[in-house]
């Protein structure tokens, strides 16, 4: 006769379920020591309320002693600390999250995932772009170091170089090499499965905008627009792209070319929006009527679109006759 733990799954979930429950109700408590206890016991027997008590914990503690008390050994307490970790992204680098994916890297060294993350907060750190800097002083050196040592781990982890090859170049950005992500990537991205072209491009947009020359972005934009594209949304995600970076850079009546061929090639509300949106400001009125009209017709209850398609159509009647 089997035991009464081994029925199979669904009593095994049950127990879980249970072990949670009394959780919740010790922690409501203040028993904080014996509900680590039980939610441990509860993401042992059922893994999947991982993701229900590691927002319980973040709200009840941020000392990595306490998240310890409810991993299990093995692969499910790697997942437990990962879990952990994404409950501290807002704060990006601090010293729990740090902490969980260190823990997950050194119990299962072969784990793409906590590497990534710890690369990506560093690499955000590095670069100002997340507060608080854990990367500032003399910790810069270091961090830089640690993003070096492990990108290519990663790309061997992960059997996939491209990985490599961007979270390099996003090191490069953060610590203002712009110049040398551009040079890098113009040889690069050539060769890459076009799967991945659409990806390298929106990299080598960001690291043209980065040097702060219009006239370079307009070069770039040129290049990739000549490189082609698959078809259908994969153009019009590119083309979407180009019209981005050339509008940052005050080239408006460029970035409306490229949102029509983005629409022509994938007609999505948001490129006859960007359409409608630029053709206005550079006074392509007819054009930025037509494509409110568009998006009219396709939402014909929406109050905004109506007076936006009527405003359009009175600018155009006031317009002075060429």
């Amino acid at each position: 006769m089997r035991g009464p733990l081994t029925p199979g799954a669904p009593s095994l979930a049950l127990v879980g379920s249970t072990h949670f429950e009394l959780a919740r109700i010790l922690a409501a408590h203040g028993a904080r020591n014996q509900a680590f206890f039980e939610m441990k016991l509860a993401i042992t027997y059922q893994p999947a309320l991982t993701y229900r008590i590691a927002p319980l914990v973040a709200r009840m503690t941020s000392s990595f002693e306490d998240v310890l008390r409810i991993v299990p050994d093995g692969p499910v307490g790697d997942r437990v600390l990962i879990a952990m970790a994404n409950q501290r992204r807002s704060e990006r680098l601090g010293d729990l999250r740090e902490q969980c994916l260190e823990e997950a890297i050194r119990r299962a060294p072969d784990l793409p995932q906590p590497r990534k993350s710890l690369v990506a907060d560093l690499i955000a750190s590095l670069g100002g772009w997340r507060a608080p800097s854990k990367c500032d002083g003399e910790r810069r050196s270091q961090c830089i170091q640690i993003v070096e040592e492990q990108i290519p781990t990663i790309a061997k982890l992960t059997a996939d170089p491209p990985t490599g090859l961007f979270l390099l170049c996003d090191l490069w950005l953060a610590l203002g090499r712009a110049d040398d992500v551009q040079r890098l990537l113009a040889s690069e991205c050539p060769k890459l499965d076009p799967s991945l072209r659409e990806q390298c491009a929106g990299v080598r947009i960001r690291a043209a905008t980065a040097t702060g020359s219009a006239e370079l972005v307009v070069q770039v934009v040129s290049e990739l627009a000549a490189n082609g594209c698959a078809a259908g949304a994969s153009c019009g995600n590119l083309f979407t792209r180009l019209g981005r970076a050339l509008e940052g850079v005050g080239r408006v009546g460029s970035a409306l070319t490229y949102y029509q061929r983005a629409v022509t090639e994938d007609a999505a509300d948001s490129r006859w929006a960007d359409v409608a949106r630029t053709a206005r400001a550079v006074g392509e009125l007819t054009l930025a009527a037509n494509a409110i009209g568009r998006l009219s017709n396709r939402h014909p209850t929406d109050q905004k679109l109506h007076d936006q398609l009527m405003d359009a159509q009175r600018r155009l009647l006031l317009q002075p006759r060429r």
